[in-house]
């Protein structure tokens, strides 16, 4: 397929110099340097050069001669190193601007003509290098012109990373819902991210989210400290700091804490293990879930009817509370639900010992 870049041959035919200004006609604070074209002209030797064309011009004659992308590099290249060595740091500039951007622009086809794996790797570390360098130096120099340039290639960078980190997702759906409500298997975080985009009604943003667990004692001591388990059956109230980090992309939590509560379970267990613990998190600014119940209703999942208010969080999540049920209550007691904790904010941090039912209940009255 041709490349006709017109956008660089315009920018090469009417704002890059084609003879220098003269030494010291501009000197910009922080001039290219020449190893970022050094980098540049290396990199043109990791690939088979004619992948790219940037140009054709037809003669009289109806002859076509086709102009690639490598030679604008290379001759830009060359350009930049010339006007350096004569001390014109504004042709120079302008040279190394070209240079990058042309090189930038290959960064789609190096994987395709490299010579081999290891050979692009290097090549793309190579523009990235010298582009992140020549916008630095471009910005520096105090001339208006050059500064644009800067910018051009910092929009023409942030492209290109845009590109290598789009990739076509090959996924069923119903499946992915399948193996996650029937066989709970994790969605995939680029999945869930994906479903996300496509149905925004689904995602979970700033608001509480909850997950229930069953974890040992040993759990306890690690992440809390043997304060906990010392004062004897009862309920923790803890406000935390914290992130909890799935042992995959994703984790499941859920939207009302009464399900949460139903997994963490283990407060009504006579040992100090299975320990009941409930997680509230989901307020941080980068916390984003997939409603699974919601998506699942949605795309007729003959699993649907299995969930209860499930979602599936992306990444790390910030916890703000934790809530901690030991051993068993007395004959007579009961513990605080740890769902009703979890869920009103006007509980404070503390031990909640066992209470009578009339206690619990005048309590959530008037809390």
């Amino acid at each position: 397929m041709k490349l006709i870049m017109e956008n660089w041959r315009k920018y090469l035919l009417n704002e890059v110099p084609m003879h220098d200004h003269g030494p010291g006609a501009f000197t910009p604070k922080m001039p290219a340097t020449r190893k970022e074209m050094d980098d540049l002209a290396t990199m043109l030797t990791y690939i088979e050069p004619t992948g790219q064309i940037s140009d054709i011009t037809i003669g009289s004659g109806g002859t076509v001669d086709a102009r690639y992308t490598y030679e604008d590099v290379a001759d830009s290249v060359e350009s930049a190193k010339l006007n350096l060595e004569k001390g014109d740091y504004k042709s120079a500039g302008h040279n190394s601007a070209f240079a990058v951007l042309a090189a930038l622009a290959m960064i789609p086809i190096i994987g395709k003509f490299a010579k081999g794996a290891r050979k692009a790797a290097m090549a793309k570390k190579a523009v990235d290098k010298a582009a992140k360098s020549t916008s630095k130096a471009l910005r520096s120099s105090g001339d208006a012109k050059l500064i644009a340039k800067a910018k051009e290639i910092d929009n023409a960078v942030e492209k290109a990373t845009q590109s290598r980190k789009v990739k076509k997702l090959n996924y069923n759906e119903q499946d992915v819902f399948t193996k996650h409500i029937k066989d709970n298997i994790p969605i995939p975080k680029d999945v869930a991210r994906d479903v996300i985009k496509k149905n925004p009604d689904v995602a979970v943003r700033a608001t509480n989210v909850y997950r229930g667990m069953r974890v040992n004692k040993e759990y306890i001591l690690k992440h809390y400290g043997q304060e906990i388990l010392s004062k004897g059956p009862g309920t923790h109230v803890l406000e935390v700091s914290r992130k909890f980090s799935p042992r995959k992309g994703t984790s499941s939590w859920a939207i009302d804490s009464n399900e949460a509560g139903a997994w963490a379970g283990g407060y009504a267990q006579k040992e100090a293990g299975p320990i009941g613990i409930l997680f509230v998190g989901g307020k941080g600014p980068k916390d984003m879930g997939l409603d699974i119940t919601k998506r699942a209703k949605q795309i007729g999942s003959k699993q649907s009817h299995f969930d209860w208010s499930e979602v599936s969080m992306l990444g790390d999540v910030s916890v703000h509370k934790v809530i901690i049920t030991i051993g068993e209550a007395p004959k007579g007691k009961m513990h605080f639900p740890p769902s009703k904790l979890a869920s009103n904010d006007n509980i404070k941090p503390g031990f909640y010992g066992p209470q009578t039912r009339a206690e619990l209940v005048n309590f959530f009255k008037s809390n």
